[in-house]
């Protein structure tokens, strides 16, 4: 946070007030809507000739006020509003969560004489985000700032600077030269802690990292061993094999070196019973695991054999890796209660069998961990932040009044502990006390966390996020008639099965958890379609190979077909952003042809370098392409065997800005489609991810 000030003679000061947005949070008026509050104090003076708000370099807003206008500014969403003679509040519709703004402001202030000098009053601190509107003027934080001449003023012997700070202000008292003009640095020393909030603080939002955590007392505690057992006995699938192998593969390959590591496979053509460090490669690991036959095998057995073996201690970490379908089912079941908690990893294409939902819903369900095909789209189904977080035991964090009477635990089912030593969590904030942390490990009190930095919103090194711990409950209540910023809409429909919402650096990522019918589908939305095909290209597909180009169960597809149709693109912004997808629906087969039609389009003016020229042709081109080349989806599409034509579809950022024209084009030409107009254009926003 800098403020820049610069000092005249003409009995004006003139004041470049510059703030970083780091510390709104979210208000809900009675309308339903949501978006982003600033509350700051600025002289009762002044006078504020120009305002710009910028985010990621770009202007957002910005306005010459004349002093009629100062109560309330109101332009693109953005309001400036003037609720004391010292306090102004910043609320924008259009802030999402992560967005990082800053807060340009220009304005001009009388100076008082003072003898043969000039004196000028400062306000300090700024006041918490959230508070009501008529108590905002009660409750400052105050901050400790720097002065210091700018480097590029020319202090000379006859400048004299006296500041006396009082309790919530500052006064200056400069003497200079008539004619002379000299700026000053005033500049932020020390966050402001979260140990300052005050009772009015309401609807208070945030991440913060917890930064007196004891590292070693949590490195001593880690499990030493690991135990990862595969179970293929139920899979007749070679795909399916292949894909629980690599889960197994990729969780050894994450897992320190100084853990020692057990793997037990079965299956029922080649049962496998043995234990090893981990091997190279994955062809390595699956070289040594095949080499034993004790003849037919099952989970029960894996189990009855574990749980009688010495060297399985209470404390080790247990991974189950399945197909989903085990043979002898019903034995394994009863059998796994005999064995430590055991942590159930399936991947997106299974979780839905019987057998998992009925882990999850017997005792130590809870310990179902739900891994995706897909994801480094979810990077809370990461392999290793998941097994970070199991090896580490617990931390529970609480909100404690002031007087340590009351404890409110937080919703918080846990917290991920970084191999730093930090540890970030989400806090939603509604009593009316001071807040403090306190960890618990093993369900005893270890200390309490007084130093705590103010909110985190980018680069976290958790993998849990801003909102990925709330109840669905309270979001249902937060996210009605959502408005999340002027791009990214969601309708009421999808709130109605049940919201997870979860923010990922920069990115927002909403989760829509449809309970026993389908896995939680991950969607993000990018802020340009070239950041969402950047990364389209190094990202693996939801997709499988069925017709549909969906990795359901039989009986499931329909549900997720229907769901993934709610969303069309109803248009492309001439700068690259995304607008308002919006819930809509149709048939399967034009989420196919909306896919292959836009990939193709890219194939066909990325061939012809004429761009333009392309145009008239690409619908009709596109048509005669499918007629003669069925896709099976886009993975079909994507995966066809000539490579030329994949390759393609990896354009630079650049080139994408390009195609922009095109795909508007496109989608226009989509749309009015005589045969499955509104489904031709269904999931074009996906197909960027």
């Amino acid at each position: 946070m800098k403020f820049l000030k610069k000092i005249t003679i003409s009995g004006e000061f003139r004041l470049a007030y510059v703030l970083l947005l780091m510390q709104y949070t979210f208000y809900n008026d009675s309308k339903g809507h949501i978006g982003g509050r600033y509350v700051f104090p600025m002289p009762e003076e002044i006078v504020i000739r120009d305002l710009q708000i910028l985010t990621a370099g770009k202007t957002v807003l910005r306005a010459s006020i004349q002093p009629a206008c100062l109560p309330e500014l109101q332009e693109f969403g953005v309001k400036l509003l003037q609720l004391t003679p010292q306090t102004y509040c910043l609320q924008m519709d259009s802030v999402a969560p992560g967005e990082e703004f800053q807060l340009q402001m220009q304005g001009v202030m009388p100076l008082q004489i003072a003898g043969n000098g000039y004196r000028f009053v400062f306000p300090l601190g700024f006041l918490l985000p959230g508070m009501e509107q008529q108590k905002m003027e009660c409750c400052p934080v105050e901050m400790d700032f720097t002065l210091a001449p700018a480097p590029d003023t020319v202090w000379s012997p006859t400048h004299q600077l006296q500041i006396h700070r009082k309790e919530r202000e500052m006064e200056i008292f400069c003497l200079t030269e008539a004619g002379k003009d000299f700026a000053l640095d005033v500049k932020q020393d020390h966050p402001v802690p979260v140990s300052l909030l005050r009772e009015n603080m309401n609807e208070g939002i945030g991440i913060y990292r917890l930064c007196t955590i004891n590292k070693n007392l949590y490195l001593e505690k880690r499990r030493s061993s690991v135990w990862l057992l595969l179970d293929l006995s139920g899979i007749h699938s070679e795909e399916k094999t292949n894909a629980v192998k690599e889960l197994l593969y990729r969780a050894v390959e994450s897992l320190p070196e100084d853990i020692l590591i057990h793997i037990w496979c079965t299956s029922e053509k080649l049962p496998v019973f043995h234990g090893f460090r981990m091997a190279q490669s994955e062809d390595q690991i699956f070289s040594v695991l095949e080499k034993t036959d004790n003849g037919k095998g099952s989970l029960a057995e894996m189990f009855l054999n574990l749980s009688t073996c010495k060297d399985l201690q209470s404390g080790d970490l247990v991974l189950l890796f399945t197909g989903g379908s085990p043979a002898q089912p019903e034995a394994a079941l009863k059998m796994k209660k005999k064995l430590p908690a055991v942590h159930l990893m399936t991947t997106g294409a299974v979780a839905n069998t019987e057998f998992v939902h009925r882990w999850k819903n017997g005792q130590g369900g809870e310990k179902c961990v739900h891994v995706h095909f897909y994801e480094q789209e979810a990077p809370q189904y990461r392999l290793p932040d998941i097994i970070n977080r199991l090896l580490y035991p617990s931390i529970v964090p609480l909100v404690t009044a002031e007087d340590g009477v009351t404890e409110e635990m937080l919703t918080l089912p846990d917290a991920t502990l970084g191999m730093d030593g930090y540890v970030d969590v989400a806090v939603r904030y509604t009593g009316r006390a001071p807040m403090r942390f306190a960890l618990w490990v093993d369900g005893k009190k270890k200390e309490v966390c007084s130093a705590i930095h103010s909110p985190v919103f980018r680069n976290l090194p958790a993998a849990d996020a801003l909102f990925g711990m709330y109840k669905t409950e309270h979001l249902k209540t937060l996210l009605n008639k959502t408005e999340v910023s002027s791009h990214r809409r969601i309708k009421q429909e999808m709130l109605e099965t049940g919201l997870r919402f979860r923010m990922i650096n920069s990115e927002t990522v909403f989760a829509i958890d449809y309970g026993e019918k389908i896995n939680a589908v991950p969607i993000v939305f990018y802020s340009s379609i070239s950041e969402g095909m950047e990364e389209y290209q190094n990202r693996p597909s939801i997709f499988g190979e069925e017709e549909s180009g969906l990795c359901l169960q039989p009986g499931k597809k329909k549900i997720l077909i229907s769901y993934c149709q709610q969303i069309i693109l109803q248009g492309i912004c001439s700068d690259g952003s995304i607008a308002a997808p919006y819930v809509y629906g149709r048939e399967k087969r034009g989420l196919q042809t909306a896919y292959s039609c836009l990939a193709l389009s890219f194939c066909i003016a990325e061939a012809e370098g004429k761009y333009k020229a392309v145009l008239k042709q690409v619908y009709a081109d596109a048509e005669a392409y499918l007629k003669s080349n069925p896709p099976k989806g886009i993975a079909g599409f994507l995966l066809d065997e000539k490579e030329d034509m994949k390759q393609k579809l990896y354009l630079h950022r650049k080139e994408i800005h390009r195609m922009l024209p095109a795909v508007h084009e496109l989608w226009r030409r989509l749309k009015n489609c005589p045969n499955d107009a509104e489904a031709a254009a269904c999931l074009l926003l996906q197909c960027f991810l």
